[in-house]
């Protein structure tokens, strides 16, 4: 008979400091974080147009005129809808493909987004 070799216990989990960095992280993770971010993304957006008073300083121009043609929250909430479609279909093509890497580059995009606009609110109030 062959050998067996017998270990005891499992494997340690990566610190939880360099679970981020890690190959471990999971494309799952990295679409909620998505999610996440956009949501942020929603409510700093609302409270920096809010506070401005008009929606001429949206920057994208596409959300800008749409806002414009229905109002505020109801554009947020197409765009959100119609982002939260598109991350569904990335995240089953990344799980098709084996691949990570759009996720990690969309939640660099939109940490970048987010900061912006907490700068923007925090400079308008």
């Amino acid at each position: 008979m062959g050998d067996v070799m017998v270990t005891r216990g499992s494997p340690k989990p990566p610190s939880k400091s360099s679970i981020l960095l890690s190959p471990a992280m999971k494309l799952s993770h990295l679409f909620w974080l998505c999610i996440f971010l956009k949501l942020l993304d929603f409510i700093t957006t609302y409270e920096c147009l809010t506070l401005s008073g008009t929606v001429d300083n949206e920057a994208n121009p596409l959300p800008r005129w749409l806002m414009e043609q229905i109002g505020l929250v109801p554009a947020l909430l197409v765009g959100s809808a119609l982002a939260a479609v598109i991350l569904t279909f990335l995240f089953w093509a990344c799980r098709k493909l084996d691949v990570k890497w759009p996720f990690y580059l969309l939640n660099a995009v939109m940490f970048g987004v987010v900061i912006n606009n907490c700068y923007w609110w925090w400079f308008l109030s």
